[in-house]
């Protein structure tokens, strides 16, 4: 039988990862635009849907989210998987690892972390009122916390609110060897069930929508679906039969629709860890399925999800800090996010142009490649 990780890798592969990241950030591009009380003051049209309808979506479009720790928590168990195969998990290992994944995941942000530091202390010299507004030492402090991605877990003012996920992206790395330990040697049912049953035991509430937690669930789900090989599974049974795929697809498409309505009747504060977890198994096998067999389209969406990151990181300033009012005065609510996503695009290009220019990321990747030396 061939290695589980290379199958898994067959089935799901990084190009599938974009496409799902590519779908997560214009999810998100709605949720961020369109929730109560950020588009009242302009005149909209939602034409053909309603005004509720809308903010009902966006609401729900937190799920974005959780399509984003799901592939982290899916791509982490595959690298953690190579690395150990069936081998005694060794910590000196797993701290490479963990420094590695880090240096990777977050050299990205760091760039364009000065890059807006630069930038805005220009235009209006955003940065000090930010983090300077009790001191110089404490504002060298907070801009450290935020440039290392924790200042949601410190608490500590950030450039900007929507960095918080920066938070949660650490902790997934540091917990993934733990978890992927756990996984191994306890199994998938009693890390849901601890997951499922400690916070009601323990009376934890909902930890809200910018806490690392309430992602966790959504993370362990992706991490289940890589150790089951549940995409090489069905890969297996529907076996290129169109009649078999349009059948999986039906009931994917349906599983979305009951979670949908499911999540919309649903206290998130009672049941989070369904409505921002076990429920994005059925959002990533209807991408999965859909998308896998529209190859345009899915290049198109594989491009988005290659910028997702830069976009992410950027596109508040845009609808937000700077040009609120030209975004929000396109009129149709389609033209809003899409005048908001495509600057943001083209920001992100021009931003990996100048990290190629200065090779940048070279000087990541021989920093990695150092550090392993000197660690290993």
């Amino acid at each position: 039988m061939k290695n589980d990780s290379v199958m898994l890798q067959q089935a799901f592969s990084k190009a599938d990862t974009q496409v799902v990241k590519g779908i997560a950030i214009l999810l998100l591009m709605w949720h961020h635009c369109f929730l109560k009380g950020r588009f009242e003051s302009f005149n909209i049209s939602f034409f053909p849907l309603s005004t509720q309808t809308v903010t009902n979506i966006a609401s729900f479009f937190k799920i974005s989210v959780s399509l984003f720790a799901f592939v982290s928590g899916y791509g982490l168990f595959i690298q953690l998987k190579k690395l150990f195969e069936d081998n005694r998990i060794e910590p000196l290992s797993c701290f490479i690892f963990t420094v590695k994944r880090y240096l990777r995941t977050f050299s990205g942000y760091w760039f364009v972390v000065v890059l807006v530091w630069s930038v805005t202390a220009l235009l209006d010299g955003n940065p000090y009122r930010i983090y300077f507004g009790e001191g110089t030492v404490l504002g060298l402090w907070y801009m450290f916390i935020d440039f290392i991605g924790l200042g949601r877990l410190f608490d500590t003012p950030m450039m900007i609110a929507t960095w918080w996920y920066m938070s949660a992206a650490f902790v997934f790395i540091i917990v993934a060897p733990l978890l992927f330990a756990t996984f191994r040697k306890f199994g998938t049912v009693f890390c849901f069930a601890v997951m499922f049953i400690i916070p009601r035991i323990s009376g934890v509430k909902y930890p809200g929508g910018t806490e690392p937690i309430t992602f966790l669930p959504a993370f362990m789900v992706g991490m289940a679906f890589a150790k089951h090989g549940v995409f090489e599974r069905i890969s297996s049974i529907i076996d290129n039969s169109r009649k078999k795929t349009c059948g999986a697809m039906i009931i994917s498409c349906l599983a979305v629709l009951l979670c949908y309505y499911m999540a919309m009747h649903f206290k998130v504060d009672k049941y989070w860890d369904l409505n921002y977890g076990l429920f994005v198994s059925a959002y990533i096998s209807f991408i999965w399925l859909t998308f896998r067999k529209l190859t345009f389209i899915s290049k198109v969406l594989g491009f988005f999800g290659k910028h997702s990151a830069n976009v992410f990181l950027i596109h508040n300033f845009i609808r937000v800090t700077y040009l609120e009012k030209f975004i929000y005065s396109r009129g149709h609510f389609i033209l809003i996010m899409g005048v908001l996503f495509g600057i943001s695009l083209v920001l992100s290009l021009l931003i990996e142009l100048f990290k190629n220019v200065i090779g940048y990321n070279k000087h990541i990747n021989n920093l990695i490649s150092s550090i392993e030396t000197r660690i290993g």
